[in-house]
């Protein structure tokens, strides 16, 4: 009776050991990702690369609020209407066409209004005295202060350029890591400061150029979305107005 007692008792722990290894895999594999969403061309890709080529699980971003070029009102972006439209656009068409992989993206989390920290105010400025960023009081740093109050890493879209990105041109040879991981290395931060504003970023496009992203797009069949995606400052009537910057970079 003992001996088949223990025969039960070791293949219940055989069972036992195959369903924790399952439970491992599906945590391991399936991870939640937090990344910023501005229903952009570069975010886009993003989101849908996280959903649709590794399979993650997306938390979105979106921070409604002024983000930029305060308190001067001379360089402020007016598209948070056809930000938020384009966003949920693009899940209302994700949920009609792959319903699978749109349970991958959770509800998006907007953030309104807020005040930057002192210390990402003078890190600020600092990076803006050396050609860093574009103005003292920028998207960035607004940014960086909600991965620090999160205290999570976020991943921020930015694409390789040379030509119109200032970030990338700024940041680009502090960045270390794999893919999903590319950050400012450690190093940097302890020699330049005002870059731990950006430590908890993650530069998931920094090697790839928009060209880039829409041939990956095509080959994983979600380059449609792209073309629904928004990228003008200062929209005429809901139409891009032609002029702007992300309008001038913008390749479809």
């Amino acid at each position: 009776m003992t001996k088949y007692y223990l025969i039960a008792l070791l293949i219940v722990l055989f069972i036992c050991c195959i369903i924790k290894k399952e439970c491992y895999n599906k945590l391991t594999t399936n991870k939640n990702r937090y990344i910023f969403w501005t229903g952009g061309f570069d975010s886009t890709f993003c989101i849908l690369k996280a959903i649709f080529i590794d399979n993650d699980t997306v938390i979105p971003i979106y921070l409604s609020g002024i983000i930029d070029n305060i308190p001067s009102k001379s360089v402020r972006r007016k598209n948070n209407k056809e930000e938020i439209n384009s966003i949920q656009n693009i899940i209302n068409v994700l949920k009609k066409d792959h319903p699978e992989k749109s349970k991958l993206l959770k509800s998006l989390i907007i953030i309104p209004n807020f005040s930057l920290y002192k210390n990402v105010k003078d890190s600020l400025q600092i990076l803006y005295n050396k050609k860093m960023v574009r103005r003292p009081i920028c998207q960035y740093g607004y940014l960086a202060q909600v991965s620090l109050n999160l205290n999570k890493p976020i991943e921020i879209a930015i694409e390789k350029s040379y030509k119109t990105s200032i970030m990338y041109k700024s940041i680009n040879r502090f960045v270390t890591g794999n893919v999903k991981n590319k950050r400012i290395h450690q190093k940097y931060i302890n020699k330049y400061k005002e870059l731990d504003i950006y430590r908890n970023f993650r530069f998931t496009t920094l090697h790839l150029t928009k060209q880039d992203m829409l041939r990956i797009a095509k080959l994983n069949n979600f380059d449609k979305y792209l073309y629904i995606s928004w990228s003008c400052w200062y929209p005429q009537k809901g139409k891009p107005c032609g002029r702007c910057i992300m309008c001038k970079d913008r390749i479809i």
